[in-house]
Order: structure tokens, then sequence, then C-alpha cells
């Protein structure tokens, strides 16, 4: 793969071909250690470390901030932050439609067993399951939109742009009023937490 690169990439930036026929010519990138490869090739960053590691560093917080939203901000996501229980058969023909989308498979009604299937949905196409958890699937949804030259869903532009800014340091000075507002409210709670005294 690292040998093809530059061919993979002018085909990919240049014919615009569409996930399925990217799938069949190139099934080696529909992997996770390949798209942790070609997100480094692409960018000089890696993907699945720096996403997990930030994650770990600002889950918490991220999380405190859309709780403490209100009206549609806490509206629309009210639901994301909980663990929905899902039949593969019920969720087929609604993810065959999704443009982009990470889903989870449970079989059982019990929220602690784990998931049946994390996969990935790009254009229709079920591009990678049997993930190992929700996170890495979006470390590998991300990795996919560089992978294969694609751009940010309109309705989660800033979601992506907060993570390629925030959680990848990707060109962290171009950031828009949003993600650099996010950034401010992240380091006021980041400085707040180191100045917490600790009880004994």
């Amino acid at each position: 793969m690292d040998k093809t690169f530059s061919l993979r990439r002018q085909e990919i930036v240049d014919k615009e071909s569409g996930v399925e026929e990217l799938n069949g010519r190139w099934p080696a990138l529909f992997t996770m250690d390949e798209i942790n490869a070609e997100f480094t090739r692409i960018t000089t960053v890696p993907l699945t470390p720096r996403f997990l590691a930030s994650l770990d560093k600002h889950h918490g917080k991220l999380i405190d901030i859309v709780r403490n939203k209100g009206g549609v901000v806490r509206e629309t996501t009210r639901d994301l932050l909980l663990d929905q229980v899902v039949q593969k058969d019920e969720a087929e023909t609604e993810l065959e439609r999704c443009a982009m989308a990470v889903f989870v498979i449970r079989e059982e009604e019990d929220p602690l067993q784990p998931p049946h299937d994390i996969g990935i949905i790009i254009e229709g196409v079920e591009v990678m399951n049997q993930l190992p958890s929700f996170a890495h699937a979006c470390a590998m949804l991300f990795g996919f939109i560089y992978a294969l030259n694609l751009s940010y869903p309109s309705q989660l532009k800033y979601t992506f742009d907060a993570l390629q800014k925030l959680f990848m340091g990707i060109e962290p000075k171009q950031m828009t009023r949003r993600v650099c507002s996010l950034s401010v409210k992240l380091q006021v709670l980041n400085d707040s937490d180191m100045y917490t005294p600790v009880l004994r």
C-alpha cells in the first residue's frame, strides 16, 4: 500500500470514484490497519492513538458542556448521550440510505451486554464492521473521510471540524468561531481542574 499511495491518491482525488468502486479496487484500504496507515501518510498524524488519547482527555468535559446547553442543542443531543438498543433487521434499510454513519447493533435488551456489531456506513455501503468500540468506529470514520477524500456531512460539519482541530490537532490555527468557542470552554474547564483542591 505504501508503494501504490501516489497512484491511489491520484485516482481518489481526480476521478472522485464512489465508495463501492474504491472498495472493489482497493479492498486492503478498508481495514483498520490500512486506514490508520493511510491517514498517517496523508497527515503525518497517528489516527487511532491521537483520537483515543484526546477522547480520554476531553470526553467528560464535552459531556458536561453539552448537558449544560439549552434549547435545540440539548434536545438534539439528548438521545446521543443515551445508549440505544437496535435490532439489525430494523436498521438495515435505514442504514442503506445513510451518506455517513456509525452503527451499533445490540441484540440484547441489556445495555451492559457487548454490542453484536459496530461498523461504518458510507454512501449506503457497509465499509467496516466488527470494530472494537464506538470510539474506534468514530476514529475510523474520521480516517475514511481523509483516505477517501470525502467532505464533512453538512449537518455534522462543526462536529468534524472540532474533531479535526481540537482532537487531532490538524490545522488548529484555522478554527471557526464555534470551534474556537468550544476550545476556550474546554481550556477553562481544564484550568479549573488544575486548581481544584484534593480532599484527603
